[in-house]
């Protein structure tokens, strides 16, 4: 006799919980096959029903969007959330496409070392809504900190420490300044402290952060913490965006300050290395910063919205990408 409430809750963990079939099995004590079994059943008795729904306008010009950006770029993906009339209801459809992408990567039970950078679209993803706890990740902020940049929006600690608390894993905070002299740096950088956030940053599974747009913005700048003849350098060199105060123009070369010896924050190196490299950006304003981090190499995964990508891919396609 068939156990319906088994094959419920098969059906219900591998269609709605999202686990793998493996996963399944491992719980129940049987093999993966038996598992397919258990699922071709289900549907053959009318517990699960597939629907293929015929695409409505906006998602059949997500999909040609997301196409055509593709071919111009090699990424993993690009999650591309519909445009509304309303911002938060745009916003909560980028946070959700980027939550279920994390998510989704592991399986709950595997350790994970996620990396934030910092700003308001970071900071606006962490205070979002998450559905599930992953108590084995592990969560670090990307750079060191300032007392003298008083907005939680750049308040490094506290996105992490928010971030972990919203999922129940593990933050591990950095108590070192963002920028230091020479000599200090030198000390710092032989701390305990500093070596284990600098093993962490070296061996990250996931890295979110967006990208900066504008200088004079940037709280770095706007409170003094960089001088004002880097503003100047910067503007010199047509730079449109930063990853984590990594600068970039728009052809997606990175620009080098010479500040970056004083700052102690992840490296470029330790960037590219991420396993995935998730970047939530949108908005008109970032057109050109979000652009420019696409030809640099450094987004595997692109989080954004259907009128930011349009934009985006007519900048691109009018310069010939």
């Amino acid at each position: 006799m068939i156990d319906m409430g088994l094959l419920y809750q098969v059906a219900y963990d591998y269609y709605v919980n999202k686990k793998l079939q493996r996963e399944i099995a491992n719980e129940l004590n049987v093999s993966r096959v038996q598992i397919s079994k258990y699922l071709a059943k289900a549907e053959e008795v009318g517990i699960v029903k597939i629907e293929v729904i015929q695409p409505t306008s906006e998602s059949k010009r997500i999909i040609e969007l997301k196409e055509r950006l593709m071919k111009l770029f090699k990424l993993k993906d690009i999650l591309i959330a519909p445009s509304y009339g309303n911002h938060s209801q745009t916003l909560d459809g980028i946070h959700k496409l980027a939550s279920n992408y994390v998510y989704s990567a592991p399986s709950a039970e595997n350790p994970l070392t996620i990396g934030l950078g910092w700003g308001s679209t970071v900071y606006s993803f962490v205070t979002s809504n998450f559905d599930e706890s992953r108590r084995n990740w592990k969560i670090i902020p990307l750079t060191g900190g300032s007392s003298l940049i008083s907005s939680r929006n750049f308040n490094i600690n506290h996105i992490a420490h928010t971030f972990a608390e919203k999922i129940g894993a593990t933050a591990q905070l950095v108590y070192l300044p963002l920028l230091v002299d020479g000599p200090k740096k030198a000390v710092l950088t032989d701390s305990n402290d500093y070596r284990k956030i600098n093993e962490l940053w070296s061996n990250l599974d996931v890295l979110i952060c967006s990208v900066g747009y504008s200088i004079p913005r940037s709280p770095l700048f706007n409170k003094g913490l960089i001088g004002e003849e880097y503003i100047k350098r910067l503007e010199d060199n047509n730079v449109v965006g930063d990853i984590l105060t990594h600068y970039f123009n728009e052809k997606g070369e990175m620009i080098h300050l010479g500040v970056e010896a004083n700052m102690i924050n992840i490296s470029l190196e330790q960037i590219a290395s991420a396993k995935t490299k998730l970047i939530i950006a949108y908005g008109k304003q970032k057109t050109k910063s979000i652009l420019g981090g696409l030809r640099s190499r450094l987004i595997d995964v692109l989080v954004t919205d259907a009128d930011t990508v349009e934009r985006v891919l007519h900048e691109a396609e009018s310069k010939g990408n």
